[in-house]
């Protein structure tokens, strides 16, 4: 990476080292991909590595590629056909190019970056992301001081626990026998010249501190919340509520690490994939501005929590309550039990009312409908009744009070209206008598008509009887 950039766009190139078997150079050397270049090295090197059964004595089949991926100048991507070199211009423009380089010393290709979006094939991701650092910092890095204070503190612990625990004897070389090896064991005789309570005595070197456990304790709790892998609950925390607060603190950092790595490295991977999909494969990809949004699933953590919360909520809201069902249905889906899809939908169809009980506010809903367009409607004709009263009134305060006999007229057309409703009203209670006498008469024929028609019926029958017979 370019010791001076802090991300991939911004560095002037990088590059990529691996070692090739010898052969594949040769075969891209005589298909055409690679120039045509020697492919000697310094393959007497011997290295040797951490594990002597891991020495490598032979490099002669191995070839270093490093592949450059970056700006270069424009006028080095045009070779010289008759020189082993490039063509030089008084051009300096950079372009994106790829530079394949042999064993650090000898150019195998040069081309210009082809991509549609002259883009560099590499992603960078930052586990932690530090300001002014290209490579972040990653978990071991998190957890190395601790680790080392902690690898001090039980090789500490282990050395005094070795001196506080083994028995050990002191003794007056004086008064031992000369040439004897003296030693503790079980049943081991022991002889000395004079008093054995003179000449030898235990030697107790005390006891280890038991402070050191409790700090490896603490050491080792740093070095869980440094890399995210606290899986206990230790000290005054050791409560349903300290767990919570644990497990809250410990999801919103995998939830950081989380939206870090698909922001980072997830998205920017799948962009690129697009890119060549795009440019190789026009058919089944067809050219667009594409923006991907990735969506993962809650993980186990997340899921417990969550669990938790809710049962805590249950508790809390009576069985009666519409909530109550939704936080339960919402429990079974959040689950991870086997046959959970049952669970849920056997909990839709109770939430739902039976077919009668639809039917019935299906019908008590329409008339309500019914009621409040009645309502409306006659609301409105009351509106109109008033409105024609007004325009009444006001006509009749514009016009001039009439004189005597224009009232009379008025008065006696009046009363001819009255009688020639009277008259319309008993011709209608004429009607009507008529029809109701008539009734019984028409029920009469009714009667006879389907008498006549059955015995129609009954004669043709017997005739038929008759022609059989015949």
């Amino acid at each position: 990476m370019d010791p001076s950039a802090n991300t991939i766009n911004e560095a002037l190139g990088v590059a990529h080292e691996v070692i090739k078997p010898r052969y594949h150079v040769v075969e891209g050397i005589l298909s055409g991909i690679y120039r045509d270049v020697p492919l000697d090295g310094s393959y007497d090197t011997v290295s040797f590595g951490y594990d002597p059964e891991m020495k490598q004595a032979d490099e002669s089949d191995s070839v270093k590629i490093t592949e450059y991926w970056g700006k270069v100048p424009k006028r080095f991507l045009k070779p010289s056909k008759d020189k082993d070199d490039f063509e030089y211009s008084k051009k300096d423009e950079l372009v994106e190019a790829v530079v394949t380089i042999c064993n650090d010393e000898h150019i195998l290709r040069v081309e210009q970056n082809l991509f549609i979006m002259e883009d560099r094939p590499f992603i960078s991701y930052q586990h932690d992301l530090v300001p002014n650092k290209f490579w972040g910092r990653g978990v071991s890095e998190k957890a190395y001081n601790a680790q080392k204070a902690l690898d001090a503190e039980m090789r500490a612990r282990i050395d005094s626990l070795a001196l506080t625990t083994t028995p050990m004897m002191a003794a007056d070389a004086t008064r031992l026998p000369r040439g004897v090896k003296f030693e503790v064991r079980p049943g081991k005789t022991v002889l000395t010249n004079g008093n054995p309570r003179d000449a030898i005595m235990p030697l107790d070197m005390g006891t280890t501190d038991p402070s050191t456990f409790d700090q490896v304790s603490s050491l080792q709790a740093m070095i869980q919340m440094g890399t995210g892998t606290s899986d206990g609950v230790a000290g005054d925390r050791a409560t349903a509520s300290g767990m919570s607060m644990q497990q809250s603190a410990a999801i919103k950092r995998q939830k950081r690490t989380l939206m870090n790595f698909q922001n980072t490295f997830l998205v920017p991977l799948i962009q690129k994939s697009m890119w060549r999909k795009i440019q190789f494969d026009v058919d089944r990809y067809p050219v667009n501005d594409y923006k991907f949004i990735p969506y993962s699933t809650m993980g186990i953590m997340a899921k417990e929590l969550e669990m938790t919360q809710m049962v805590q909520m249950l508790q809390s809201i009576p069985k009666d309550s519409p909530a109550f069902d939704v936080i339960l249905l919402a429990m079974m889906q959040n689950s991870s039990i086997h046959n959970r899809d049952q669970i849920v939908q056997a909990l839709q169809q109770g939430s739902q009312p039976d077919g009668g009980q639809q039917e019935l506010e299906n019908i008590g809903n329409e008339l309500q409908i019914q009621q409040l367009q009645a309502n409306i409607q006659k609301t409105l004709a009351e509106a109109e009744e008033e409105k024609a009263k007004a325009i009444k009134w006001q006509a009749e305060a514009a016009v001039a009070v009439p004189n005597e006999i224009q009232v009379e007229e008025q008065i006696i057309k009046l009363q001819k209206d009255a009688l020639d409703l009277d008259k319309l009203k008993a011709d209608i209670a004429n009607q009507q008598s008529e029809t109701q006498r008539n009734v019984p008469e028409m029920e009469h024929l009714k009667s006879e008509t389907i008498l006549n028609l059955a015995k129609a019926r009954e004669a043709g029958s017997k005739a038929a009887v008759s022609t059989r017979v015949q």
